[in-house]
C-alpha cells in the first residue's frame, strides 16, 4: 500500500470519528469507562514510584530499572557500571534501537547506535518511572518493539516541596542535589532543580564529574494549560571499558589501556506543551522539543570519538469521545514528526525525518468489554554518510479487545510494531579498502500478540513476538545485517502482599525466549538475554519514623555479546541484594544503604572478540550514607 493511500485511509477514519463526536457532543471524562485509557497500549505495566526508588537503595536509574525483574540492562561497552540500555523481550546489544526510552513523554532513543545515557538523569528529579512489557507501534511508533519505558520527572508533576540533599559513599562517591517547586500568582507554577556529584569509580579510569539542572514554568492559556522548559546534564571523566578476562581474573579494578575513554558528553533539552480543551469537549495537546547530544574527547590511544546529534520533535493530538453505531468509544488521533541532524568529526552531515500519522479507537461493545482499533502509517527520509537519500514506508495496525469480570481485567492485544534502522547502521566499511559506503537498511516488521489478567496488585502476561527483517550486527562479516525471521515468546509476573501488618512483599519476575529462526545463525539463542529474570522486595515498618527495606534481583546465565553461534555456552548468571535502613523525620530524613549485601562478584558486561572474552566486572559491596531536607 502506497503511503499516500495510507494516510487516505486514515485520515477518512479520524474525520469519521470527529464529526460522530461533532454530532453526539458527548463531555465525557477519558478514564472513566475503562480501566485503560485511550492514551496507553495496556492496563499490563509496572509503575515504579519515588518512594520505591527510595527504599531500594539503587543509586542509578538502570540499577531501579534492572531491580524491576521485567527487563534486562544490556550494559555499556565503555565499563561504566550505571550506563547501558534497558531491554524488554531480549534484544541483547541492540536493547537500545527496541525498547522505546521516553523523559516525560519525549523519546531518549538516537537516530544512531549510541544509546540513551540514563546515567544523566538523577534519581531524586524522577516522579515515577513506568514500565510497558508490551509491543506499541501504533500508539507509539519508531522503537516500541519490545516496550517502552516512560521516565516521569518533577519536571512535570506540579509537586509542591521544597527539598535538599546530601548522599556520600564508597569509591570517592558524593552528591548534591536541590529542588524546589511553587505555585505561583495567577495559576502559574514553577519549578527549579539542580545536582552535582563526583565520583572515583570502583575501578581504574572511572572517576567522572556529573551535574544535571532543570526548570521549567507552567500558566493558564487560552482556557487550557502551557509550560515550557529546559534542562541539561554534562559529565566529565574517564570510562575504562572492556577488559581481557585473564586480566580481570587477576585484578577486577584493571584497564585496558585501548578501551579507555576520557571525554565530556552533554545533553540540553528545550520544550514546550499546550493543552486546551476544546468546544466540543475533546482535549487538544501539542509538544514540541530540541534536543543536543554532543560528546568530545578521545581514547587514549588518540583516537577522537567527536559527535554531535540534534533533535527535532513535534506531536499534536487530539483526545476525545463519541458515539459510533451507538457505542461509546474513546479516541485519539495525531502526528509525530521528528529529524535528526547526526555529525562525526570532520563527516558529512546525516539526517534522519521521520513523520507519522496515528489514531486509536476503544468502543464499547457490550457491558465491560471494549475493543480497541488502531494504524499508525510512518514515512523515513534518510541522507547517508556518502550522501545517498532514503525513503522508507511502514503501516502498522493494531486490534485489541479488553473484559472487565467483577475486579478482575482480561486482556487480547494483537500489536504490529517496527523500527527504522539507524543512521550509524546503515554505512559499512568492507575489505580490502575499508572505505565507508552507504549500504540502506529497510524497516524491521514485527507482530505481537499478547494476553494478560489483572486482579488487584496481581497481573500476569503472555506474549508471542515475531520480527521479519530484524536488523542486527553480524561480527563475521563485520556489518550491520538483517535477518529474515527471529521469534520470542515469554511471560511476566508482578504481585504485592502483606505478610503481616508490619512487613510488606512485592514479588516480580519474567521469562524471555528469544531466537533466531533464519540465516547463517538459524537455532540460535540471541545473545546478551537473560531467560529468568525476578526481583523481591520487603519492606519492614519499625515504627512510623524507621523503616528497614531489602531488594534481591536475579538474572539467569547468558551468552556474550557477538556469541551468535553459541559456542562458548551461557556465563554470568547472578543475585544480588540491597539493604537499607532509613529514618523519617518531620524535617530531615536519613538512610544507610549498603548495596550488594553479600559481596557477589559478576560483571555488568561481557562481551567475544574471536575466541576471546572480555568483561566489565561491576561493583562489589558499597555503602552510601544520605541525609535531606523537606519543607
Amino acid at each position: 500500500m502506497s503511503l499516500r493511500r495510507s494516510y487516505g485511509a486514515i485520515a477518512l477514519c479520524l474525520f469519521s470519528l470527529s464529526s460522530f463526536a461533532n454530532e453526539a457532543d458527548i463531555v465525557i471524562e477519558i478514564d472513566s469507562r475503562s480501566p485503560t485509557p485511550i492514551n496507553e497500549t495496556s492496563p499490563f505495566s509496572k509503575v515504579i514510584t519515588r518512594q520505591d526508588i527510595a527504599q531500594s537503595g539503587y543509586q542509578s536509574l538502570s540499577e531501579v530499572l534492572a531491580g524491576s525483574g521485567l527487563l534486562h540492562v544490556s550494559g555499556a561497552s565503555s565499563g561504566y557500571n550505571a550506563g547501558g540500555s534497558p531491554d524488554l523481550r531480549g534484544f541483547g546489544e541492540r536493547a537500545a534501537q527496541n525498547t522505546l526510552i521516553l523523559f516525560n513523554g519525549r523519546p531518549l532513543n538516537n537516530a544512531t547506535l549510541e544509546g540513551p545515557d540514563l546515567s544523566t538523569i538523577p534519581l531524586n528529579a524522577i516522579s515515577r518511572v513506568e514500565i510497558l512489557n508490551a509491543s506499541a507501534g501504533v500508539l507509539y511508533g519508531n522503537g516500541a518493539v519490545g516496550g517502552v519505558v516512560n521516565i516521569i520527572s518533577d519536571q512535570t508533576m506540579k509537586r509542591e516541596h521544597t527539598e535538599s540533599k546530601f548522599k556520600a559513599g564508597s569509591f570517592g562517591t558524593s552528591e548534591f542535589s536541590s529542588s524546589i517547586s511553587r505555585p505561583l500568582k495567577a495559576g502559574g507554577h514553577l519549578y527549579l532543580a539542580a545536582s552535582a556529584g563526583t565520583t572515583d569509580g570502583y575501578r581504574d579510569y572511572t572517576e567522572n564529574t556529573k551535574s544535571y539542572g532543570a526548570v521549567s514554568y507552567s500558566l493558564p492559556f487560552l482556557d487550557g494549560n502551557m509550560s515550557f522548559g529546559l534542562d541539561q546534564s554534562r559529565t566529565d571523566g574517564y570510562l575504562s571499558g572492556v577488559v581481557a578476562e585473564s586480566a580481570v581474573t587477576a585484578n577486577r579494578r584493571a584497564f585496558r589501556s585501548s578501551s579507555v575513554q576520557k571525554k565530556r558528553s552533554i545533553r540540553q533539552t528545550i520544550w514546550t506543551k499546550l493543552e486546551k480543551t476544546l468546544e466540543t469537549g475533546d482535549t487538544f495537546q501539542v509538544d514540541a522539543g530540541r534536543r543536543l547530544s554532543g560528546q568530545e574527547g578521545r581514547y587514549l590511544t588518540g583516537t577522537s570519538i567527536d559527535q554531535l546529534l540534534r533533535v527535532n520533535s513535534l506531536s499534536p493530538k487530539v483526545l476525545g469521545q463519541t458515539s459510533l453505531l451507538s457505542k461509546s468509544a474513546d479516541y485519539v488521533f495525531g502526528m509525530d514528526l521528528s529529524q535528526s541532524q547526526y555529525l562525526t568529526g570532520t563527516s558529512n552531515v546525516r539526517t534522519q525525518e521521520i513523520s507519522s500519522l496515528f489514531g486509536r479507537a476503544k468502543i464499547t461493545v457490550a457491558e465491560q468489554l471494549d475493543t480497541t482499533l488502531g494504524a499508525r502509517v510512518t514515512h523515513d527520509t534518510n541522507k547517508l554518510l556518502n550522501g545517498a537519500t532514503v525513503d522508507n514506508e511502514v503501516l502498522a495496525v493494531e486490534l485489541g479487545l479488553e473484559k472487565l469480570v467483577d475486579d478482575q481485567t482480561f486482556s487480547l492485544r494483537l500489536d504490529q510494531n517496527f523500527r527504522v534502522a539507524t543512521l550509524d547502521e546503515q554505512v559499512t566499511y568492507p575489505a580490502p579498502a575499508f572505505t565507508a559506503t552507504d549500504t540502506p537498511i529497510a524497516p524491521q516488521k514485527g507482530n505481537s500478540v499478547e494476553l494478560g489478567w489483572k486482579s488487584g496488585a496481581t497481573q500476569t502476561t503472555i506474549y508471542y513476538l515475531g520480527n521479519n527483517d530484524e536488523i542486527y550486527y553480524d561480527p563475521a562479516s563485520f556489518t550491520n545485517t538483517t535477518v529474515n525471521k527471529t521469534r520470542r515468546y515469554g511471560a511476566s509476573y508482578i504481585t504485592d502482599l502483606s505478610l503481616t501488618s508490619s512487613i510488606k512483599a512485592s514479588m516480580s519476575g519474567s521469562y524471555t525466549y528469544a531466537k533466531f529462526d533464519d540465516d547463517d545463525y538459524d537455532g540460535s539463542h540471541v545473545p546478551s538475554t537473560s531467560g529468568y529474570l525476578g526481583s523481591l522486595k520487603f519492606k519492614k515498618t519499625i515504627s512510623d519514623q524507621w523503616s528497614v527495606n531489602m531488594l534481591s534481583r536475579f538474572q539467569s546465565a547468558q551468552y556474550s555479546i557477538n556469541d551468535w553461534s553459541n559456542t562458548y555456552g551461557r556465563r554470568n548468571a547472578y543475585s544480588v541484594t540491597n539493604l537499607n535502613v532509613s529514618h523519617t523525620g518531620k524535617l530531615f530524613s536519613s538512610k544507610l544503604t549498603i548495596g550488594n549485601f553479600f559481596g557477589k562478584e559478576y560483571d555488568s558486561y561481557h562481551l567475544r572478540s574471536g575466541a576471546n572474552l572480555f568483561r566489565t566486572p561491576a561493583e562489589p559491596r558499597s555503602l552510601v550514607f544520605e541525609i535531606s531536607a523537606s519543607l
